[in-house]
């Protein structure tokens, strides 16, 4: 039977809710999945973020400084500096990707709340994808993102149904 699949299987989805305050606002995060672990690969992630964004991580690091001085950073925190780049003053920061490091070559202005939530949410949105979620619904602040948007339709659906009073 090697290399044939099962047709016709059931395999049970489970509802996760997880609501954390994150990046200075309240975060949530509702998975379909097979498992809890889905959603734990979620939140650390989240953690992670809360942690390199947050007082005292790699963004407080980066503009405390001195400008000209290479410091290391996440990728992630790389992707959301490199969200601002086109915002910024020509030539404030220096983004070296390959070797994970960053510059500021002037004054450069932090990343707003909103936006650390938009890249957040797409970050810990893909990782549950990639983790084998059948669908989710990610929010930070203001910013939502949706995974397998026709599967969570489908799930919120019949909730919407049940929910209304009979006539």
């Amino acid at each position: 039977m090697s290399g044939r699949r099962l047709t016709g299987a059931v395999v049970p989805v489970v509802y996760f809710l997880a609501t954390s305050e994150r990046l200075g606002a309240v975060c949530r995060l509702e998975v379909l999945a097979e498992h809890a672990g889905t959603v734990e690969d979620g939140l650390q992630l989240l953690d992670q973020l809360h942690e390199s964004w947050g007082p005292g991580g790699e963004l407080d690091g980066l503009n405390d400084a001195a400008v000209g001085t290479s410091v290391p950073l996440s990728w992630e925190t790389l992707l959301l500096l490199g969200t601002l780049t086109s915002a910024e003053a020509p030539g404030s920061l220096d983004l070296d990707v390959p070797h994970g490091r960053a510059m500021r070559t002037g004054p450069a202005r932090p990343p707003t709340a909103d936006e650390m939530h938009a890249v957040a949410v797409d970050l810990v949105a893909q990782e549950l994808q990639d983790a084998g979620c059948l669908a989710a619904r990610v929010s930070a602040g203001g910013r939502t993102r949706i995974v397998n948007e026709d599967e969570w339709r489908s799930f919120r659906r019949p909730a919407r149904t049940a929910s209304r009073p009979a006539p």
